[in-house]
C-alpha cells in the first residue's frame, strides 16, 4: 500500500470517527438517539453538502466491516433455539409482507409518474428493512430479548434472504437477461447458499467451539478477540464470494458461536470493536443523503415514506395480530420495521450500474431511505401511543368497595415481555368504583 493510500485510509477513518463522536455527543445532549447523531454527521461530511468531504470509497469499505461485526454480534445474541420460537411467524408474515410491498410499489410509482417496472423495483426496495438499524435501536432500548425484539430480528433475516432472488430476477423483468439463464443462476445460487449453511452449521459448529476453547485456555483477551474477528470476517468473506453477502455470513458465524459456552464472553469481547466500526457504517448511511433531492422531489419522497410508514407498518401489524401475537408486540414490530434497509442500497447500486431505473428514482429512494432510517428510533418509541390511538386505550374494572385498601398487581407472561402494572387504592364501603388500566404498556 502506497503512502497516498495509507494516508487516505487513516484520514478517512479519523475524520469519520471524529464526525461520529461530535454527532453522537450532540444527539445525546439533545436527548436524541445516538444513531440520529451519527447519520447527521454523515450528511455534514458527505458529498452533497458544502465544506469538507470525506473519501466515500474509504468510508464505505470500513462500513462493510462495521456491518459484518454488527451482524456477528446479532448472531451471538440470538441462538437457534430462540429464533425457532418465531420461525413460523417470521416466515409467513415476512413472505406475505415482502410480496405485498413489492406489488404495492406499482401504484405508488404510478402516483409519482414512474412506469410499472420502476414500481416493481420500488416495491422491492420498500419491502426490505434495516437489520443493522433495527438491532441497534433495540439494543439501545434494552429490548433485544423481548417478544417483539426477537420477532423483528427474525423478520429482518427473512427480508435479507429475499435480496438474493431480487438481485437475480429484477434484470430478467427488465429484459436484460434470458429467463432460462436467470433460472439456472437462481438454482446455482440456492445450491451455494445450501452448501454454505450446511458447512457453517455442521462443520463450523463442530470446529469453532474447540478452537475457541483452545484460544481461551491461553488466557489472552487479545488472542480471543482476534479469533472472533477472524471468524467473523472469514465467514463473511466466504459468503460474499458465494454471492450471499458478507452480513449474512457474519450473522451465521455469530449463531454458531451463540451455541457454544463462550457466547457471553464473545459478545463482551467484540462489543467495543463492533461499536466503533458500526458508527462508521451509520455515518456512511448519512453520506448518501442529498438534501437537494429531498427538496426537488419532496412530493415523491413524501409518497414513498408515507407508503412505508402507513402500509408496511399496517400490513405487518395485521399479519402478526392474525398469527396470534398481542397488540403491543404487533405495533412494536410494525413501527420498528417501517424503514428502508441497507440491502436496498444493493438494489439501487444494481439499478444504477445496469441503467434499470432513472436517476430521479435513485435519488428519491436514497432520500426516502435516509428519512425512514433516521425516524426508526422515534417510530419504535411511538408504538404504544399508536396502539392507544387505535382504540385499545384502557381496560376498565368495576369493584364494590368495603372500606378496605386494595393492591392491584397485574403482570403478563415472561414470553410477552413481562409487562407489569401496579396500583394501590381505597374504595369506601358500599360505593361502586371504576378502575382504569392503561393498555399501551400491554
Amino acid at each position: 500500500m502506497g503512502h497516498g493510500s495509507s494516508f487516505a485510509l487513516m484520514s478517512g477513518l479519523a475524520i469519520t470517527l471524529v464526525a461520529a463522536l461530535v454527532g453522537g455527543f450532540a444527539a445525546r445532549a439533545l436527548r436524541l438517539p445516538v444513531l440520529v447523531g451519527y447519520m447527521m454527521a454523515g450528511i455534514v461530511i458527505g458529498p452533497y453538502t458544502p465544506g469538507f468531504i470525506a473519501n466515500e470509497q474509504t468510508v464505505f469499505s470500513l462500513a462493510e466491516i462495521g456491518v459484518a461485526l454488527l451482524m456477528f454480534a446479532v448472531g451471538v445474541q440470538f441462538s437457534l433455539k430462540e429464533l425457532s420460537h418465531v420461525r413460523r411467524t417470521a416466515l409467513v408474515a415476512g413472505s406475505i409482507q415482502i410480496l405485498g410491498m413489492v406489488l404495492f410499489g406499482i401504484p405508488v410509482a404510478h402516483l409519482i409518474g414512474w412506469n410499472g417496472y420502476e414500481g416493481l423495483y420500488l416495491g422491492c426496495i420498500m419491502a426490505l428493512s434495516s437489520t443493522a438499524v433495527v438491532m441497534r435501536v433495540l439494543e439501545e432500548r434494552g429490548e433485544l430479548g423481548t417478544a417483539h425484539g426477537t420477532l423483528m430480528m427474525g423478520l429482518s433475516l427473512v427480508q435479507d434472504l429475499a435480496v438474493i432472488p431480487m438481485v437475480l430476477l429484477l434484470p430478467v423483468a427488465a429484459g436484460l437477461q434470458p429467463s432460462g439463464g436467470a433460472a439456472t443462476t437462481l438454482v446455482w445460487t440456492l445450491v451455494k447458499a445450501t452448501f454454505f449453511l450446511a458447512a457453517m452449521v455442521i462443520v463450523a459448529a463442530r470446529l469453532v467451539p474447540p478452537i475457541l476453547a483452545r484460544v481461551a485456555s491461553v488466557g489472552s483477551r487479545e488472542l480471543f478477540l482476534l479469533a472472533l474477528v477472524c471468524l467473523c470476517l472469514l465467514a463473511g468473506g466466504a459468503a460474499e464470494t458465494l454471492g450471499l453477502g458478507m452480513a449474512l455470513g457474519a450473522f451465521i458465524a455469530g449463531i454458531v458461536v451463540s451455541e457454544s459456552e463462550y457466547a457471553h464472553e464473545s459478545l463482551s469481547q467484540i462489543r467495543p470493536l463492533r461499536d466503533v466500526f458500526a458508527s462508521v457504517f451509520f455515518v456512511s448511511v448519512g453520506m448518501l443523503l442529498d438534501p437537494q433531492q429531498v427538496v426537488r422531489h419532496w412530493a415523491a419522497v413524501s409518497a414513498v415514506v408515507a407508503a412505508i410508514i402507513a402500509v408496511k407498518a399496517g400490513l405487518l401489524i395485521a399479519l402478526i395480530r392474525l398469527l396470534g401475537w398481542r397488540g403491543r408486540t404487533a405495533f412494536s414490530v410494525g413501527f420498528g420495521l417501517a424503514n428502508i434497509g441497507e440491502f436496498s442500497f444493493v438494489l439501487l447500486t444494481l439499478g444504477r450500474a445496469n441503467e434499470l431505473i432513472s436517476s430521479e428514482m435513485i435519488g428519491v429512494a436514497n432520500a426516502s431511505a435516509m428519512v425512514t432510517l433516521m425516524a426508526a428510533p422515534f417510530l419504535l418509541r411511538s408504538a404504544p401511543l399508536a396502539l392507544s390511538l387505535a382504540g385499545a386505550s384502557a381496560l376498565r374494572l368495576t369493584v364494590r368497595g368495603d372500606g378496605k385498601r386494595y393492591k392491584l398487581n397485574l403482570r403478563t407472561d415472561a414470553a410477552f415481555d413481562g409487562v407489569q402494572y401496579q396500583s394501590a387504592f381505597t374504595v369506601p364501603a358500599g360505593i361502586w368504583a371504576e378502575i382504569t388500566l392503561p393498555l399501551a404498556g400491554f
